[in-house]
């Protein structure tokens, strides 16, 4: 009996703090206080919603991009259908500005991001966006082969059917928002708010109790209650004037805005909010330092790097992963800094040979040059890690580091009878393409697809891109032309399967491109051709003079909805880019007014109709 007593004491004990503690409750709540913080509650808060505001909008202005990579070099791919999905409308009512707007929000305040992947299997349709307050989760109970399904309105979904934003997550379906994990932070800052509108809404009075000597009558309350209510309806323009009787007293039970510092605690509190998203306050409140935009970048990189990793889940076939595909967003304007940092980062590189000039120029948006050349002092000299060659372009000198062997480069380029290595290569030279002593390459005499026309030149161009052109030397037309460089992985496994002149084959579009063909003439001296139907490429090899493609083949080409992407003329000046007869009647056998040619320096020109 003595032991059940002491535990029911202890257990009286347990109500009376129970009871206490819901006396604190009822405190704030006479004050209009809670420390319960709802999404909406926290929203209000206008630091949570300017920091929400500022990393969706900031997102949904980057580009999605999808990129191929292999051994040698990164490829973008542009013509994928998915792009449209993720850069303009995703075939719902929410763009993509909306819908990454919304998963912003969603990802901080409610149960994480969820936007479900209609598509068959093998091509995606659509995307649509999910309010998570309309998502239940069905998982099992097993904390190391986690499993859960994703209900919405009584259906279920898998879970590879979504690309999911969750944040701090631990089984992969919950999400942890700020109001729950920062709690205390975020009712500090609603409190303070609150207690601000209630002090406006009241005029300014503060609140508090009446004290009489006396019992007051029914009608002598009712009669102050009246006069309090005129004096803290805020509303009211009339004179706000109470008379109190000969004793009764008022006592506030609250101290003003001032005596609170109010002021100075929404400051605090907004720069603990901004702590919870990443990045200084200034970067909302104005006058961010350079460090401080530093830091908002960093914070945003780190949900894209989350949202890349999805998309790479989700979007991406298996085979497509093999292929070494992957997203990616353009953070180049997120990234660039300044133009004066850009163009003092942009003068080391070109310093030190890891950019060229046009490839600085496309960086920045602008026209290329065609300037396809590495600028090298006199004093440079130049070491072949694979053959252990240095070659010393101020004297034309080469010498074999093992060997010892000398030899000079003395061969001339550009003339009728350009010399030609074992593998049918123009053989690596000095030189120039204009005004030296020899001529340049004359097509004219040309046959096949390859004769003399008034072809109306465009522009002439280089190929090399920022993202497809590396500085390994593998696979580029201009290093293997000059110095004998090697075709990349894909390059050499794209010309085993053309080993002979009017050898075909068909590709996937994704897996060659013009300048793949132009590396392939500067290696063995062949013209080549390429034409384009939906997701393939068809791919013909010539030989030194022509491809053999007639007007009849390149009617029935059309009519199987080929295009003519391109073709190349050996050599590597600019005369030989010029357009023959051959290539106009082949031209107006395709439904398109323009083609490209492609030389064996990696320089091409477009030509169109008359």
């Amino acid at each position: 009996m003595f032991e059940i007593g002491l535990f029911r004491r202890k257990k009286r004990q347990e109500i009376r703090a129970d009871t206490a503690q819901n006396g604190e409750n009822t405190i704030l709540t006479f004050f209009g206080l809670t420390g319960e913080l709802t999404r909406e509650a926290a929203l209000s808060i206008p630091t949570v919603s300017a920091c929400i505001g500022k990393i969706g909008e900031t997102i949904s202005r980057l580009p999605v991009k999808l990129y191929r990579k292999d051994e040698e070099q990164v490829t973008e791919i542009s013509d994928d259908d998915r792009l449209k999905l993720l850069n303009g409308s995703t075939g719902d009512t929410l763009s993509t500005v909306d819908m990454w707007k919304a998963a912003v929000e969603d990802y901080y305040l409610g149960r994480g991001a969820w936007i479900y992947v209609n598509s068959d299997g093998l091509s995606v349709r659509s995307l649509h966006y999910v309010d998570s307050r309309n998502v239940s989760i069905m998982c099992n109970n097993d904390p190391i082969f986690k499993a859960f399904r994703v209900q919405i309105n009584a259906q279920n979904y898998y879970d590879f059917q979504f690309i999911k934003l969750l944040r701090r997550t631990r089984d992969g379906y919950t999400n942890i928002p700020l109001q729950e994990e920062a709690s205390s932070v975020l009712s500090a800052a609603w409190n303070a708010l609150k207690l601000e509108n209630m002090m406006n809404s009241n005029g300014g009075c503060k609140p508090g109790f009446l004290k009489s000597k006396n019992k007051l009558s029914d009608a002598a309350i009712a009669a102050i209650r009246e006069g309090y209510q005129k004096v803290y309806d805020n509303e009211q323009k009339r004179d706000k004037i109470i008379v109190l009787n000969d004793g009764v007293d008022f006592e506030a039970i609250s101290s003003t805005a001032a005596e609170l510092q109010m002021n100075e605690n929404k400051k605090t509190n907004s720069i603990e909010i901004c702590k919870l998203f990443g990045f200084p306050h200034t970067v909302i409140d104005g006058d961010a330092s350079e460090d401080d935009n530093k830091k908002f970048i960093s914070a945003v990189i780190a949900l894209l790097n989350q949202i890349e990793t999805e998309l790479d889940n989700v979007l991406l076939l298996e085979s497509e992963k093999e292929q070494g595909y992957y997203w990616a967003f353009d953070t180049k304007e997120l990234t660039r800094g300044s133009l004066l940092e850009r163009m003092q980062a942009y003068e080391i590189a070109k310093r030190n040979n890891i950019l060229q000039v046009d490839e600085i120029r496309r960086e920045e948006d602008y026209e290329p040059l065609g300037f396809n050349f590495i600028t090298l002092g006199l004093s440079d000299v130049l070491l072949d890690p694979a053959t252990m060659d240095v070659f010393t372009p101020n004297t034309g000198q080469t010498k074999n580091l093992v060997t010892g062997e000398e030899r000079a480069l003395t061969e001339l380029r550009y003339s009728d009878n350009q010399p030609r290595d074992a593998r049918g290569r123009w053989a690596a030279t000095g030189g120039g393409s204009s005004g030296g002593a020899g001529k340049s390459i004359d097509k004219s005499a040309k046959s096949g697809i390859i004769k003399t026309g008034g072809v109306k030149a465009m522009t002439i161009s280089s190929i090399g891109s920022p993202i497809e052109q590396k500085h390994t030397g593998k696979g580029n037309p201009n290093a293997i032309n000059t110095f004998g460089a090697e075709l990349n992985t894909r390059q050499k496994e794209l010309l085993e399967q053309l080993p002979e002149y009017d050898s075909r084959t068909v590709v996937p579009k994704d897996s060659v491109n013009m300048a793949d063909l132009s590396a392939l003439t500067a290696e063995t001296g062949h013209e080549f051709a390429m034409f384009t139907k939906s997701n393939e490429r068809l791919v013909i090899r010539g030989n030194e003079k022509m491809v053999n493609i007639d007007v009849k083949e390149a009617k029935r080409l059309n009519e199987e909805g080929y295009r003519w992407s391109g073709h190349t003329h050996p050599g590597v000046d600019n005369n030989c880019l010029i357009a023959s007869a051959g290539d106009r009647a082949i031209l107006d056998c395709f439904e398109q007014k323009t083609s490209v040619i492609y030389n064996s320096k990696g320089n091409f020109l477009t030509f169109e109709r008359e």
